[in-house]
């Protein structure tokens, strides 16, 4: 019996919560409600559910995006990664039909190809080399690729780290550095946001943007202060997209603090609230940018027992 896709509407967003229930690696990026949040970044929402004997088997979401060449269905469509979700690791075959399934409906549609960002393997789900496989069998080509960190989570984070940034942690400590939540999110906001422009790469939220977030995930979403003296000498924002992993978004400091090393400290404090509360990883972002390799940043995370792993996008030219 082969494979067939419900596409829902704005009605059946319940029975795609259910799904995403029932996937580990499902993210709130994922989510419905994260992508109307921000469907105004495509033509319209998708969200697909694919059949086989009578029993949901995988599911994707997404947005059709005008392309160079026209319509195109990506996934996601305003986040880092998403794709196809699948509720325990599939076979091969059945990776293979769905991924045939998805050709056909996209074909039928007119659309000129097929996006996809797969979600990481540290989010929950586990098995993005037979899922990369399936896509390489389809003819799917790797468009992008950068490299990623990630801290295994324990009890101890600085079994894990280097003997400079165990250093740089006591230097934060013996400084009085205290991290708690934010109480002002537009300060640590503007704090981050300050670094980021001296950087040259600028915020990837606006202010609003950022607080809409905040306001719509709610306590998925952690902004936390580094409190030095009373002040706020450092800020980070943390995405928990997954039961199992933690995402760095944003981390900054103020340049005058920066003999205390308090993003040192930060991550150190971040790594073991994540595992107090279950946790497994804390993903420390992308270390390259477009395949080219930040070098300092790469050391960095390193140096707090950061291992690399690649986030990967796959494309399909479809026939016109």
């Amino acid at each position: 019996m082969s494979v067939e896709i419900e596409s829902l509407d704005a009605d059946g967003l319940d029975a795609w919560q259910s799904f995403l229930d029932r996937c580990p690696g499902a993210t709130f990026y994922h989510s419905a409600q994260f992508q109307e949040h921000n469907r105004a970044k495509c033509e319209r929402t998708v969200y697909l559910l694919f059949r086989r004997k009578g029993k949901y088997v995988a599911g994707l979401p997404g947005g059709v995006c005008e392309g160079g060449r026209g319509p195109e269905l990506r996934s996601p469509f305003s986040a880092s990664f998403a794709g196809l979700l699948f509720p325990e690791p599939p076979p091969v075959v059945l990776c293979l039909e769905v991924l045939r399934a998805l050709r056909a409906w996209c074909a039928d549609r007119g659309l000129s190809s097929i996006a996809l960002a797969q979600t990481p393997d540290c989010y929950g789900q586990h098995y993005g080399g037979l899922l990369e496989y399936c896509l390489r069998v389809e003819g799917y080509d790797l468009s992008n690729y950068d490299l990623s960190h990630a801290l295994r989570l324990e009890e101890s984070p600085l079994s894990r780290f280097s003997e400079a940034a165990r250093r740089n942690f006591r230097r934060g400590r013996a400084a009085g550095l205290v991290v708690q939540p934010s109480t002002d999110l537009a300060a640590s906001y503007a704090l981050i946001r300050e670094h980021l422009d001296k950087l040259g790469g600028g915020a990837s939220l606006s202010k609003d943007e950022y607080l809409a977030m905040t306001s719509l995930i709610g306590d998925k979403i952690w902004t936390l202060s580094v409190i030095h003296e009373g002040a706020e000498a450092a800020a980070g924002v943390f995405y928990a997209l997954s039961a199992k992993c933690l995402l760095l978004f944003w981390w900054a400091h103020k340049q005058e603090v920066q003999q205390m090393r308090p993003i040192n400290f930060l991550a150190h404090e971040v790594a073991v609230r994540a595992y107090s509360q279950g946790f497994e990883y804390f993903d420390l972002g992308t270390t390259s940018a477009d395949t080219v390799l930040r070098e300092g940043l790469a050391r960095f995370k390193e140096s707090l027992g950061g291992i690399g792993f690649l986030r990967k996008r796959f494309v399909l030219t479809l026939a016109p």
